[in-house]
């Protein structure tokens, strides 16, 4: 039996490419093979860290707001040239190289001829072997053929490429340049991201309530790290046509040049899952851009990103608005010193200003003075939105600090409209190419063409009990780490012509690792009478899995499937790991069974296994086909005129009543199973309405708001 409960859910364009810093997981050869490297070690030039901070003084003198963290060093290593070459007895290749920078905390590459085959793969990681980055894959390549990497805590890194024996050719990868980081940007070893934490004490998280009513724009901002040495902000901005053309703006400062464009690396959705909560994640990166307009006399940068931020990293494309009136609130959202995404306002009128000599006159407006938080290095080229939540400038510097919040620079957006007549020193020939002649525009999401009606589809059946069994005559479970070793699990779905799955919820029991790499693979398996080829594969870090209770493991794309399928997990022995799902309880001879067990003996099904029983796996797919739900009927009342955003949500979620009833207004909230979860009545006349989701879990919900007799149904997920 299958139930299924409609949500709303982005689509991915399926054609859509990838580039970029996207990496699609698993762990490197030498590991399986317990091999260690067996290249000479190069070490770089010394650093002097005393001359490089005599620089940055320099720097903010100027009262500029980039942060400059790494000394960088041009080199020439490929795999014709340097490291070493390990032939595998299947005739397999693996490359090594191992970089050395005394005294640095951080190191980070940039490939500067990256073109691999199909099937090879690189990784980066420590010689400790406790971080890696990758895998990178030919989805990477791409027509400038630069990759950068993010950093890599200490002063060594090994970037390791295998080359499987089915490539006719071993491609090209060179690494152009090596950063050394001095300013100890991971000073705070247990953290995914060292900048976490930096930021003064009056920085104030963009998840905290201070944040609540900028949802959309949140998800516009990103970290830069610039030429792998400088973090500054950066902002998606939509265009006057809503083509979604990937444009992102950042001060010309940070980047005033096409080369420094092209080693772009932009964080998504770096910031801490609450208010004052841990840290956030960085994995949601992309690289490489296009330089089309700047001028250092206004101090902006327009920049095309090589392509757009896919549905995962949940994009938002900013509006703006470039009339010359002063807004009466100026809004920043940035990262100060690189940290997780912040908050500022001045709730004042901004008036204009002048910053320095340098730039053109009175082509900055002037903030005197914030209420709520400051800015920091880190935080230049980051978006100043007007009271309308559009943006109105970008930050060029000042003097605010979170001892003396006072006094910053914005460059004008109205400025670096037209003001100069290149297209290559303007906004106006990119942002508005038909000449419509617009003033302001409203923002953009950019997968809101491809949302649909979507199910998840689960085996397990409503009010059916779950649990985990130990492992017969051994150690370990029936789902996860065993004695008998049993290294693939599948869940078999069937029952839909053709479906189009974005990804899947694990009921996790248990999920324990030795190693900050430990992690498990999701996968997507075609059907048939046991799993099939191979469709989606992602791996997630066992670390990054809660238990107990649901994951939501989402794949790089939307896969489409015709038929029957099989969805589950492969786990590793290599490692003292531990990780189980909770399955249905043994349901008896006459019981359905839906699981599979893969072993040295290849697929079963689990009822037969030794002492196996006929049972089914505690995970949900979601399925974006627009399949009609089982579950929820057909509504006969009047439909509410009200919209709801954003979507997915997060810890907010605001519904927007269109039309005015003096009538009371009752919002239900039920989980998948039907079961209300929140429950509030608002009084007759209420236009907004925000329900705090900031203690629901994770998953998909379908949200009921009735006014007399009038309905909305809406399905949402929730997603932090």
């Amino acid at each position: 039996m299958k139930q299924s409960t409609v949500i709303f859910f982005f689509l991915f364009n399926l054609a859509f490419p990838l580039f970029g810093q996207i990496s699609y997981g698993g762990i490197p050869e030498s590991f399986k093979y317990n091999l260690k490297s067996a290249v000479t070690l190069i070490d770089l030039p010394q650093v002097d860290t005393l001359a490089l901070i005599r620089e940055d003084n320099e720097i903010k003198a100027n009262r500029q707001k980039p942060f400059r963290f790494a000394k960088t060093f041009t080199v020439n290593y490929n795999t014709v040239n340097s490291g070493a070459w390990r032939t595998l007895a299947n005739g397999d290749k693996i490359w090594q190289i191992e970089l050395r920078s005394k005294g640095a905390h951080s190191l980070n590459v940039i490939f500067n001829d990256f073109e691999l085959p199909v099937g090879a793969r690189v990784f980066v990681y420590d010689e400790k072997r406790t971080q890696i980055l990758g895998a990178f894959t030919e989805k990477n390549n791409s027509d400038s053929h630069i990759l950068p990497v993010s950093p890599i805590r200490g002063d060594d890194l090994v970037v390791e490429y295998f080359v499987p024996s089915t490539c006719n050719n071993n491609g090209k990868l060179s690494i152009g340049q090596v950063a050394h980081d001095y300013k100890n940007i991971f000073r705070h070893v247990s953290l995914k991201d060292g900048n976490y934490g930096r930021s003064g004490s009056c920085q104030v998280d963009v998840s905290c309530d201070a944040g609540k009513n900028w949802q959309n724009e949140r998800n516009s901002v990103c970290r830069l790290i610039i030429n792998g040495n400088t973090l500054c902000t950066g902002v998606l901005l939509n265009d006057a046509s809503g083509d979604g053309k990937p444009y992102l703006l950042t001060a010309n400062h940070c980047v005033d040049t096409n080369d420094k464009a092209s080693t772009l690396l932009m964080a998504f959705e770096y910031e801490s899952p609450y208010c004052g909560g841990p840290d956030g994640v960085t994995t949601k990166s992309l690289t490489g851009a296009k330089l089309l307009a700047t001028t250092d006399k206004i101090d902006f940068a327009l920049v095309e990103l090589s392509t757009v931020p896919p549905f995962s990293y949940h994009p938002y494309f900013a509006g703006w608005n470039r009339d010359t009136t002063a807004p009466q609130s100026g809004t920043i959202i940035h990262h100060p010193e690189g940290d997780v995404k912040k908050i500022s306002f001045d709730n004042n009128p901004l008036i204009t200003g002048n910053f320095g000599d340098t730039y053109d006159q009175n082509s900055h407006w002037f903030v005197a003075h914030y209420n709520m938080g400051s800015t920091e290095g880190g935080s230049s080229g980051g978006p100043l939105f007007d009271q309308n939540h559009k943006i109105v400038g970008v930050l060029t510097g000042g003097d605010a600090n979170c001892t003396s919040p006072d006094k910053d620079y914005y460059s004008k957006f109205s400025r670096a409209w037209s003001d100069y007549s290149a297209s290559s020193s303007q906004l106006a020939a990119w942002l508005d190419a038909n000449s419509t002649g617009v003033t302001q525009i409203g923002g953009l999401d950019p997968y809101s063409a491809f949302k649909q009606q979507c199910d998840t589809v689960t085996n397990i059946q409503s009010g059916e009990e779950v649990t985990v069994y130990p492992f017969s005559g051994g150690w370990g479970s029936w789902t996860g780490h065993n004695s008998g070793k049993y290294s693939r699990f599948a869940e078999k779905i069937s029952g839909f012509s053709s479906s189009n799955i974005t990804g899947v919820f694990l009921n996790v029991a248990k999920a324990a690792w030795q190693y900050a790499y430990s992690s498990i693979d999701v996968k997507l398996w075609a059907g048939g009478n046991v799993p099939g080829s191979e469709l989606a594969s992602v791996t997630v870090p066992l670390e990054n899995m809660k238990y107990p209770g649901d994951n939501f493991v989402e794949f790089n794309s939307v896969v489409t499937v015709q038929g029957d399928f099989y969805v589950g997990y492969e786990i590793n022995y290599n490692y003292k790991d531990t990780f189980s799902l909770y399955q249905a309880k043994d349901r008896g001879s006459t019981g359905l069974n839906s699981a599979y067990v893969y072993s040295s003996t290849g697929w079963k099904a689990f009822k037969d296994m030794n002492n196996g029983f006929n049972t089914a796996l505690d995970l949900k797919t979601v399925d974006c086909s627009s399949k009609k739900s089982t579950t929820e009927t057909a509504v006969s009342q009047i439909e509410l005129a009200a919209s709801i955003f954003p979507v997915p949500a997060k810890d907010y979620l605001y519904v927007n009543i269109a039309e005015t009833s003096n009538t009371d207004i009752t919002l239900r909230l039920f989980d998948i199973t039907g079961k209300m979860v929140s429950s509030e009545v608002e009084p007759g006349g209420t236009r907004t309405i925000l329900l705090d989701l900031s203690r629901i879990k994770n998953g998909f919900y379908v949200l009921k708001v009735n006014s007399g007799n009038k309905q909305l149904i809406r399905k949402i997920s929730v997603i932090k």
